[in-house]
């Protein structure tokens, strides 16, 4: 009679240690799925200050203003992130490189302009790390 028990106990210890198993799998996907997901937030949030430094760059050649070689976008506080705005400058062409920079990382961009009569025609932008 005592061999039927010791079988059913020994299929739920098997059981158990199968569930065990899968919570230690799922445990180990939840990890690398939150990583992942705080990663593409903060490179979606340098994406948006690329934007910006962009836009900070686009204003000032629409408006005509006369750009220094090198200054900083304000960005929100709260981020702790600089957004810096690089010019190197030709008479019909101009290379801008934005750099945004939160805590350890950074990303660039790197846009291109032509003057095409009296204006500033941008003809190329390239995502960079």
């Amino acid at each position: 009679m005592k061999r039927p028990r010791a079988f059913a106990l020994t299929i739920a210890l098997l059981l158990l240690g199968v569930v065990a198993a899968a919570i230690v799998a799922l445990t180990a996907l939840l990890s690398i799925d939150a990583k992942t997901t705080a990663r593409d937030a903060q490179a979606a949030q340098l994406r948006q200050l690329l934007v910006a430094g962009a836009a900070d760059l686009k204003s000032k050649v629409d408006l005509g203003e006369d750009l220094k070689e090198q200054w900083t976008v304000q960005a929100p506080s709260e981020l702790g992130a600089q957004v810096r705005v690089e010019v190197k400058r030709t008479d019909q062409a101009m290379q801008v490189m934005v750099t945004a920079t939160r805590g350890e990382h950074t990303l660039r961009q790197e846009i291109r302009l032509q003057r095409d009569a009296n204006q500033w025609r941008i003809v190329a932008a390239e995502l960079g790390d």
